[in-house]
């Protein structure tokens, strides 16, 4: 296997039942919708994700076991959570704000996260913490890598 850049998926097929799940809003208003890869990534596959939807505030949220290589060579698994907006039955989905991804990742009980985000003009906040309490984030590249800002410096990526 080549290896991985900083916070890049590994693909990896799991056949048992997996002890930690992704997490799940307390909240009420959210519905479960099912998970669709978009073109190009129907084979990069986090070890388990689903797929959540509040119609209310028009927020979608998809939570993630993932399995990521940062300067270690060994993969760990890390609860990933990307926020987007998404009007309902529309077909593209949209950045929001801070505050609003705020507002998911309480529903989500989600603490102790890195925002990280690797696209330019990108659509969606990337959430990112080690499933081991006593482990820091895989990726570093937030204190080493240049930081652009849009949204009126309120959306952060790192090229």
């Amino acid at each position: 296997m080549l290896p991985l850049q900083c916070g890049q998926k590994l693909t990896m097929k799991v056949d048992v039942p997996l002890i930690i799940q992704p997490l799940r809003p307390r909240g009420s208003g959210w519905m479960q919708w099912p998970y669709f890869p978009p073109p190009g990534y129907e084979d990069v596959r986090p070890y388990a994700i689903e797929r959540w939807y509040h119609r209310g505030n028009e927020v979608q949220v998809l939570s993630a076991i993932e399995m990521v290589s940062g300067e270690s060579p060994e993969p760990r698994g890390e609860f990933h959570v990307s926020i987007s907006g998404l009007k309902h039955l529309a077909s593209d989905c949209y950045r929001i704000s801070e505050s609003r991804a705020r507002w998911a990742l309480q529903q989500f009980n989600f603490t102790d996260y890195v925002q990280d985000n690797h696209v330019p003009a990108g659509k969606v906040r990337n959430y990112w913490r080690p499933i081991a309490e006593n482990q820091n984030p895989v990726c570093s590249c937030n204190e080493r890598e240049p930081k652009v800002r849009e949204m009126k410096r309120d959306y952060i990526w790192r090229p």
